[in-house]
């Protein structure tokens, strides 16, 4: 054995056998170590346990096969108000359906504001991997959720800290690293911490707190919820809804209508489009260098791709690090990126960016956001799966309020200025082609019709006679391509005029 030993010291001479003689722990420190390891994981497993038995039973708790919960209320989401400082202000409705034991899920939600309508379904299944995330961040609204999850696998926990009132620990769910705060007289889960992503500030973390607890159909359940990322509280709502063990779930989970070519509605005048499905990264192109990148942020979040003369640029980055990737990958078909811009900083249309941004290009951003591009790209990410390499001197030009920016004749940049929306909305005008490219300033809906115009519409069409644009096509952030006739409609339909 000793000649074994000595044979690999003397071949692999950069590891320093010596050394390694010297380090290695002891018979005792070995026993020590494992005792340690053995002792948190399993004064984990009995917490846990302990507080699935509060909770309503760990054996009924394992057992189960679905939870659904709902609640509706105000919502203060970061950098989605009218500057990067300002929370956008929201009602928002949201329910999930959850097929723990399949390890899916179904969102419904939606929100309303001043300015601003949405709703959507959204559907999430646990075997695709890049989904994990998502299910994660959604899941962790149920403390059922979790402790479900631990009891199946409970060999990934362990005890962490113990303080005068909470046990904590930590745990692997659905690929997220997570830490509960788990009460010591009561067993409750009263505090869940996740690692997070933030838009603009990048690593930090997000935390659910748990509160009013109560009996609900033989189960012990929370009865209000609150979330704060980066510091920064998003909800604090009771839920409306809560549910375990659902009496029909495939019916939960039943296909929603997707139909590619949907029953117009009354304002439709125009031919119904074929809408890029979901699931699937599809362009279009306009001619003179031109493209439409649909989908490049989730369903029905879009991008554009110009070819300048000296290289690519990439208009609109919605979604997240990857989405952001994956665009500058479909953006370099058209040649090399060199340039990236967003319409505004609304983190459904710059969540993205830093996964575009790379340093040989250029960001191109409005005067008014400048500062909250520059700490989106700057941010340490090293959260991502695959890592991320954060700019440290990002080359950022500026376009001046109602100011321009103009590369040549195949496009120019102009700050339209304050919308109703933003204090400071970008939009894209090739000449060529005469395409228009704007974001939440007008939405035509795919089956023909168009959205009521809000009073960034009301922004957009007179921007367009100010600065006497030739417009054959109107692409958006969302919805299909329309025109300027698809605008005035829009106009016409406002209940009140629009704004001076």
């Amino acid at each position: 054995m000793r000649l074994v030993v000595a044979a690999i010291c003397s071949t692999i001479v950069l590891i320093g056998c010596s050394e390694v003689a010297q380090t290695a722990p002891s018979e005792s420190e070995r026993s020590s170590r494992s005792d340690t390891v053995v002792t948190r994981a399993s004064k984990a497993i009995e917490i846990v346990r302990q507080s699935a038995d509060a909770l309503g039973g760990a054996v009924r708790l394992r057992e189960v096969q679905s939870i659904a919960f709902g609640f509706e209320g105000e919502a203060f989401f970061p950098y989605q108000g009218p500057t990067p400082l300002e929370p956008g202000l929201f009602n928002y409705t949201e329910r999930n359906i959850i097929d723990v034991a399949g390890a899916r899920l179904r969102v419904v939600n939606g929100f309303t504001g001043e300015q601003t309508a949405f709703t959507r379904t959204i559907d999430i299944d646990g075997a695709d991997a890049a989904m994990l995330p998502e299910l994660a961040r959604q899941l962790r609204q149920s403390p059922h959720a979790i402790l479900h999850a631990w009891l199946q696998d409970p060999k990934r926990l362990a005890l962490t800290d113990e303080t005068n009132s909470h046990h904590v620990i930590a745990g692997a769910f659905y690929g997220e690293l997570i830490h509960v705060y788990i009460n010591r007289e009561t067993k409750h889960v009263d505090r869940v911490v996740m690692p997070f992503s933030d838009v603009r500030y990048g690593d930090t973390e997000s935390v659910i707190e748990f509160s009013e607890y109560a009996e609900n159909s033989g189960w012990t359940a929370p009865g209000r919820f609150r979330v704060v990322d980066a510091g920064a509280e998003i909800f604090n709502l009771p839920y409306n809804d809560y549910t375990l063990e659902l009496d029909d779930l495939e019916a939960a989970f039943a296909p929603v209508e997707r139909s590619q070519r949907t029953q117009a509605t009354e304002n439709s005048e125009t031919e119904p489009l074929e809408r890029p499905g979901p699931d699937t990264y599809e362009h279009r192109d306009y001619g003179d260098g031109v493209r439409a990148l649909f989908n490049s942020g989730g369903p029905d979040y879009h991008s554009l791709a110009v070819a300048l003369d000296d290289g690519v640029i990439v208009i609109e980055t919605p979604g997240s690090l990857d989405n952001g990737r994956r665009l500058r990958e479909r953006a370099s078909a058209l040649g090399e990126v060199r340039y990236v811009s967003a319409s505004h900083h609304h983190g459904d249309h710059a969540g993205a960016v830093a996964g575009v941004v790379i340093p040989d290009a250029a960001l191109i951003v409005a005067d008014n956001h400048r500062a909250f591009f520059e700490d989106a790209v700057t941010a340490p990410r090293m959260l991502h799966p695959g890592g991320h390499q954060p700019l440290t001197s990002p080359a950022i030009e500026s376009v001046p309020p109602r100011g321009e920016r103009a590369f040549g004749d195949r496009l120019v940049i102009y700050d339209a200025g304050p919308s109703g929306h933003v204090e400071a909305h970008l939009v894209f005008y090739a000449p060529g082609p005469r395409i228009l490219f704007q974001s939440d300033m007008a939405v035509f809906r795919w089956d023909g019709s168009v959205e009521p115009a809000r009073d960034q519409a009301c922004r957009l069409r007179a921007f367009i006679e100010e600065r006497s644009l030739a417009v054959d096509t109107i692409i958006g952030g969302h919805g299909r391509p329309g025109d300027v006739a698809d605008l005035d409609r829009a106009i016409e339909l406002r209940e009140a005029p629009c704004p001076a």
